[in-house]
């Protein structure tokens, strides 16, 4: 299915008006890495991810992100939006925009997604990975997110989602 800007980010963040959002077409989704960007892509560019990840570069991840075919990118509402050739949408919270956006383009597909949440003081990598063999051994499909600098607590639902779309 293919959307255009306004029924993607409709009711969820002031739109653009120099531009036909109507006209903008998203046929490839949306993504947070400007390397894995195509043709009919919205890039949302994760301030915290450019600073702390060092694989995105800023401008340079921008010029990227567009270069493989962005339609439209989604930027933190304090940085510079001149000089961006495509539509930019400024957020306050762009990873909670991205989760909104990415329930509204898949559905909300964690809804329905059983989810093993590990919780305590010490161990919670361990036992994530220990879990994750022991299902795959047992046949059971499944996944595992940790985040090796610390474990990450998902907290609210668009965080989750957004999280679930990237992996």
């Amino acid at each position: 299915m293919s959307w255009n800007l306004r029924q993607l980010f409709e009711g969820l963040v002031e739109l653009p008006t120099t531009v036909d959002i109507d006209a903008v077409e998203i046929t490839a989704g949306i993504e947070c890495r400007a390397d894995k960007v195509s043709a009919g892509t919205v890039y949302f560019a994760f301030a915290e991810y450019l600073r702390y990840n060092g694989w995105l570069e800023g401008k340079d991840d921008l010029n990227l992100a567009i270069a493989n075919g962005a339609v439209a990118v989604v930027i933190d509402a304090a940085a510079c939006s001149k000089d961006i050739s495509v539509p930019v949408i400024q957020a306050d919270d762009v990873r909670a925009l991205c989760g909104r956006v990415a329930a509204r383009y898949w559905g909300l597909e964690a809804e329905n997604l059983p989810l093993i949440g590990i919780t305590g003081t010490n161990g919670k990598t361990t036992t994530a990975l220990l879990s994750h063999f022991v299902l795959h051994q047992c046949g059971i499909s499944s996944g595992c997110w940790v985040r090796w600098a610390c474990i990450t607590t998902v907290g609210r639902s668009e965080n989750l989602n957004t999280l679930l779309v990237w992996q």
